[in-house]
C-alpha cells in the first residue's frame, strides 16, 4: 500500500489553495478584459465550434450566448482579408504555433471595424491541435488616429509648400535649414541662397527690434512683431514675423519662422474693401438684370435692373422664383440647364415673362458657384427685344441698314456667306478710322482687323453657331483701328437660313466697349486679389471696427461658426461667445487698443450652440493719425485637437486603471508556490494572449516598465507551473520508464540549448566522461543536468571567469557518480544546509531565481533511488555529486 510522503501532502494542500487563487485571478482578468474592451474566443476543432465571450460578440455585432462555426465568422471578415485570416488559422493548426495579426470585419449593420487578434494552440497528448484560444481587441480608433496623423503630415507638407506666407525653418544661432517657395519669392532668392545667407544676411541688423524679438523668443519660446528684411537686390521692406521654438524627433531645438509682407497685406485689405464696394456698386447699378438663385429655382436677390425688366419689386421676384420669370415652355430652357449642370456655366437665349404676363426674348448668362457649402447661380439677363425687331427690319431693306448705322454708334455689317462679300455701315469707318474707298468689301477686311490672339476663338465660335443651326452669335474681341491701336468690341450677328436650312446671310453690329472692358479689367484685377486672399485662406478672417462690430468675415470663418456671412455682418464679436468668455474678450480688446497683438486660444459659440475651440492671432489696424480703427483676426479651428487631447487623457486614465489592476494581479501571481494540473493552462494561455495584445507603443516609459515586469512575472509563473507539474509527476509516479543514456549525447543537447548564455557569459566548461552510459529516466537526467548548469551560470561570480567541470566515474559498488563543480558564488551551508533542497528556497538575490531547481533535482533523483550531496563555500564555488544506482 502506497503512503504519501510529507512533501507530496504539502503539494496537494497547496493545490487546493492555488485553485481558489486562480479562480479569483480569472475573475479579475475578466474585469480587466471588459475595461479595455478585449474579447476572448475559443475554437474547438473537432466539432468546428467557436465560443465567444460578450466582448467579442458585441465587437462583431453578433448575438450573445450563441456558438458559431469558422465559416460563420469568416463571412464577417472583410472580403480582402479572408484569405490571409484563413491561412493564419490553417498555419497555426498545422504548426502548433500561435499567431497574431490584424484584420477588418464587416459587421451585420455594414460598419467596418479594425480588430487585432492573437491566438495560441492547445494540443492533446499525441501532439495534435485540438483547440485554439485567443483574444480580440478593437483597434479601430487607433487605426483611424494613425491615418489622421498621416493626413495631418500631408496637410502640413502641402501647407508648407503652398502657403502664401514665407516660412523658414532654422536654428537659434541664425542658421537656416529650409525655406518654402513663398520665402524664396519674398526674398527673391532660391532656397539654397537663403540657406547660404542665413539670418544675418536676410535681416536688417540695424533694426533694434531684432534683439528684443530674440530675447522674447528665448524667454517664452515664442515671439511676434515687425522687423525689417533685406531682399536679394538690397532693397528693404517691413514684414510681420512670428517665431516659435520646437524640438524635432532627435530633441534638437529648431525655430519656426513665419514672415508676411505688411505692405502687401495692408494693400490687400484696402483692395478688399474697395472690391466689395465695387461689387455692390456693380450689382446695384448694372444695366443688365442680375439674379442670385439656388438650384431649386428660388431667387435670393435681384438688382434694380431686374426689377425694372420684370416690372416687379425684389420681394415679388424672390416670391415667384425662377419658374415665375422664365417661360418654361421655351425649348431652349432644358438645353441651357443641362449645359450649366455639365459645365458649371451656360449662355444663350431664353423667353422671359413680365409681371403682366407678356413675354420677351433675352440673352442670359448663368454661372454656378459655391457659397457656405451651398451651390448658387448668378444669372445676368439682357433684354434684346429691340434688337430682335431690328433684325426683322434688316431683313426687309438695305436702306434701313444705313439708317440704323447712322442712328447708332455701332458699326453695322452685312455678310453674304455665299459670296463672302461684306458690307460695312458708315459708323465702321468713323469708329475705326478706315478709308471707305480703300477698305475691301470682303470678309477678309474684317478678319484682318481682329487681334491675332482673338482670331481663332472668334472664328471658332461663329463656325460652331453655323454648324449647330443657331440663329445668333455674339462675342467680344479686340479690333485694330487704322492707326494701329485696338478697341474692345462687342459683336452680335444674326443668321438667316434659306428654305433648305443653309445659312446664306449674317447681319450684325459692333459696339465699342473699350471703356467698359478697361473698367472690368481693373475691377477683375482688384477682385482677383481679394478672391485669392479669401478663397485660399486656410484660416478664418474676421475684421472688426473700433466698436468690435463685424465689418467682414470670409467663408472659412463662417464655416467655423456655422453662420452665413450676412448673419455675422454688423454683429458685435461678443454675440458669438458664451458669457464666461466675454471677460477674456474684453481683456484682449483692451490689449489690442494699446497695440499689443497676441496669439491665444479661445472658445466661440457656434450657431448650433456648441463650443468651438480656436487659435486666434490678432493685428490692430490704425488710422493715419495713429488712432485705433479696429482689428484683423486670423482664426484657426482647433476643436479636433482639443477633442483628441480630451480623448487621450481619458485613454490614459483607463490604461492607468488597467495597469494598476495588472500590478495587483502580478503581486497575487507572485504568491503562487505551486501548480495544480494541466487544467489551469488554458487560463494561463488567455493571460499571455491578453498581455501580447497590449499596445506598449502608446504607453509611457513608467507604464511600459510595469507591463514588462508583469510579463516577466507571468512567464516566470508559467515556467513555475510547468516545473511544479513535473514535481507532482515525480511525487505521484511509482513506475517510470528507465533506459540507458549516453551522457555525452545528453550533455551535447543541453550545451546546444544553453549555447547563447555560455557564449554571453564567457563560461568555460570542462568535461571528463569516464563512464558514458547511465541507466536512468531520460527526461529526468536532462532536467537534472540542465538545472545544475543553469544554476552555475546564474550564480556565477562577477569577479572572475566562470569555470564548470563535469565528470562521471564508477565507484567500488558499481554505482555511477556524476559531479558538477563551479567556481561561482557558493552557498553558506551553515545557514542553509538543512533547507538546501527545500521547496521555494532561495540563497541569493538574483531576480530570476524561483527556488524550485534544486528541489526538482533532488525529487527526480530520489524518486528513482539515487542520491545527491553538495560541498560549497561562499565565493569559492559549489560541487554537486549525484549517485545513480548500478543497473542489475
Amino acid at each position: 500500500m502506497y503512503s504519501e510522503n510529507p512533501d507530496t501532502e504539502a503539494l496537494r494542500l497547496e493545490l487546493a489553495r492555488t485553485k481558489n487563487e486562480l479562480h479569483t485571478l480569472s475573475k479579475r482578468f475578466s474585469l480587466a478584459t471588459q475595461s479595455v474592451r478585449l474579447g476572448i474566443w475559443e475554437y474547438v476543432l473537432d466539432d468546428n465550434r467557436i465560443l465567444l465571450d460578450e466582448n467579442t460578440t458585441e465587437m462583431y455585432g453578433l448575438e450573445k450566448g450563441s456558438s458559431y462555426s469558422l465559416e460563420d465568422l469568416t463571412q464577417l471578415v472583410y472580403p480582402e482579408d479572408r484569405a490571409q485570416v484563413g491561412a493564419s488559422v490553417e498555419s497555426a493548426i498545422q504548426t502548433g504555433e500561435g499567431f497574431r495579426g490584424s484584420l477588418r470585419i464587416l459587421k451585420p449593420d455594414g460598419e467596418i471595424r479594425y480588430i487585432r487578434v492573437g491566438g495560441m494552440v492547445e494540443k492533446d497528448e499525441s501532439g495534435r491541435a485540438v483547440r485554439l484560444v485567443g483574444a480580440n481587441q478593437d483597434i479601430t480608433s487607433k487605426v483611424r488616429a494613425e491615418q489622421a496623423i498621416k493626413d495631418s503630415e500631408a496637410k502640413y507638407k502641402s501647407f508648407f509648400e503652398n502657403s502664401m506666407d514665407a516660412i523658414l525653418i532654422g536654428r537659434v544661432d541664425g542658421t537656416i535649414i529650409s525655406a518654402n517657395p513663398a520665402a524664396c519669392e519674398i526674398f527673391r532668392k532660391t532656397e539654397a541662397e537663403i540657406i547660404e545667407a542665413g539670418r544675418d544676411n536676410l535681416v536688417d541688423n540695424s533694426d533694434g527690434k531684432l534683439t528684443k524679438l530674440i530675447e522674447k523668443r528665448d524667454s517664452t519660446g515664442r515671439a511676434k512683431g515687425e522687423i525689417t528684411l533685406v531682399r536679394h537686390d538690397g532693397s528693404k521692406f517691413t514684414a510681420e514675423i512670428s517665431l516659435a521654438l520646437f524640438s524635432d524627433t532627435s530633441g534638437e531645438k529648431l525655430l519656426h519662422i513665419l514672415l508676411r509682407d505688411i505692405t502687401e497685406r495692408l494693400n490687400s485689405e484696402q483692395q478688399l474693401r474697395e472690391s466689395e464696394a465695387k461689387y455692390r456698386s456693380f450689382f446695384e447699378n448694372s444695366m443688365d438684370a442680375t439674379l442670385l438663385t439656388i438650384r431649386d429655382g428660388r431667387v435670393l436677390a435681384a438688382n434694380p435692373a431686374a426689377c425694372e425688366m420684370f416690372e416687379m419689386n425684389e420681394e415679388e421676384i424672390c416670391r415667384v422664383g425662377r419658374d415665375g420669370l422664365v417661360d418654361t415652355s421655351d425649348p431652349a430652357l432644358p438645353k441651357l440647364v443641362e449645359e450649366r449642370l455639365r459645365k458649371g456655366k451656360a449662355k444663350g437665349e431664353l423667353t422671359f415673362k413680365r409681371k403682366n404676363g407678356s413675354t420677351f426674348p433675352a440673352e442670359v448668362s448663368s454661372s454656378v458657384f459655391e457659397s457656405n457649402g451651398e451651390y448658387m447661380t448668378i444669372m445676368i439677363i439682357r433684354d434684346f427685344s429691340e434688337r430682335k425687331n431690328a433684325e426683322a427690319e434688316l431683313k426687309h431693306s438695305n436702306e434701313r441698314y444705313e439708317i440704323v448705322s447712322k442712328a447708332t454708334n455701332d458699326a453695322v455689317w452685312d455678310w453674304n456667306l455665299k459670296t463672302n462679300e461684306l458690307w460695312w455701315g458708315e459708323n465702321f469707318f468713323t469708329l475705326f478710322g478706315y478709308n471707305k474707298d480703300e477698305t475691301p468689301s470682303s470678309i477678309d477686311s474684317w478678319y484682318a482687323g481682329i487681334h491675332p490672339k482673338d482670331k481663332d476663338p472668334v472664328m471658332g465660335d461663329i463656325a460652331r453657331a453655323i454648324s449647330k443651326r443657331e440663329h445668333s452669335w455674339a462675342g467680344e474681341y479686340r479690333f485694330y483701328k487704322a492707326n494701329g491701336e485696338f478697341l474692345y468690341v462687342y459683336d452680335r450677328g444674326y443668321l438667316e437660313y434659306d428654305e433648305n436650312g443653309i445659312p446664306h446671310r449674317m447681319i450684325g453690329s459692333m459696339s465699342d466697349i473699350t471703356a467698359r472692358k478697361t473698367a472690368e479689367e481693373s475691377l477683375k484685377h482688384s477682385e482677383e486679389g481679394y478672391r485669392q486672399i479669401v478663397e485660399t485662406a486656410q484660416e478664418g478672417i474676421w475684421l472688426i471696427d473700433q466698436e468690435n462690430v463685424t465689418i467682414f468675415v470670409n467663408r472659412k470663418m463662417c464655416d467655423i461658426l456655422g453662420y452665413s456671412q450676412s448673419e455675422m455682418m454688423g454683429c458685435k464679436s461678443y454675440e458669438f461667445m458664451a458669457e464666461e468668455w466675454r471677460k477674456v474678450d474684453e481683456e484682449q480688446t483692451a490689449k489690442r487698443t494699446k497695440g499689443r497683438n497676441e496669439n491665444y486660444e479661445f472658445q466661440f459659440l457656434s450657431k448650433s450652440g456648441t463650443g468651438v475651440w480656436v487659435s486666434i492671432s490678432t493685428n490692430s489696424v490704425y488710422n493715419e493719425d495713429g488712432s485705433y480703427r479696429g482689428a484683423l483676426a486670423m482664426v484657426t479651428d482647433i476643436s479636433q485637437k482639443k477633442e483628441q487631447e480630451i480623448e487621450l487623457q481619458k485613454t490614459t486614465e483607463e490604461r492607468e486603471m488597467l495597469i494598476s489592476e495588472l500590478v495587483k494581479s502580478n503581486y497575487d501571481l507572485q504568491q503562487f508556490s505551486y501548480i495544480t494540473s494541466h487544467n489551469f493552462r488554458a487560463p494561463m494561455a488567455n493571460l499571455i494572449a491578453l498581455l501580447n495584445l497590449i499596445d506598449e507603443g502608446s504607453l509611457d516609459d513608467e507604464n511600459r516598465n510595469i507591463i514588462d515586469m508583469f510579463r516577466s512575472s507571468t512567464n516566470q509563473l508559467n515556467t513555475t507551473i510547468n516545473d511544479l507539474v513535473e514535481i507532482l509527476i515525480v511525487k505521484s509516479s511509482t513506475n517510470l520508464l528507465m533506459s540507458e543514456n549516453d551522457i555525452e549525447a545528453v550533455y551535447e543537447e543541453i550545451y546546444s540549448t544553453l549555447l547563447f548564455q555560455i557564449v554571453e557569459t564567457g563560461a568555460v566548461i570542462n568535461r571528463d566522461f569516464k563512464v558514458r552510459n547511465i541507466y536512468f529516466h531520460t527526461t529526468y537526467l536532462k532536467s537534472i543536468l540542465m538545472n545544475l548548469l543553469t544554476n552555475a551560470i546564474r550564480y556565477r561570480s562577477p569577479s572572475r571567469q566562470l569555470e564548470i567541470s563535469i565528470r562521471t566515474e564508477e565507484d567500488v559498488n558499481g554505482n555511477i557518480l556524476l559531479t558538477v563543480a563551479d567556481n561561482g558564488l557558493g552557498i553558506d551551508l551553515k545557514r542553509h544546509g538543512n533547507s538546501l533542497f527545500g521547496l521555494y528556497q532561495k540563497f541569493h538575490s538574483n531576480p530570476e531565481s524561483v527556488g524550485l531547481g534544486l528541489y526538482i533535482v533532488k525529487s527526480q533523483i530520489t524518486a528513482l533511488g539515487g542520491s545527491i550531496s553538495v560541498d560549497s563555500e561562499v565565493d569559492k564555488g559549489s560541487t554537486f555529486s549525484i549517485t545513480f544506482k548500478a543497473h542489475k
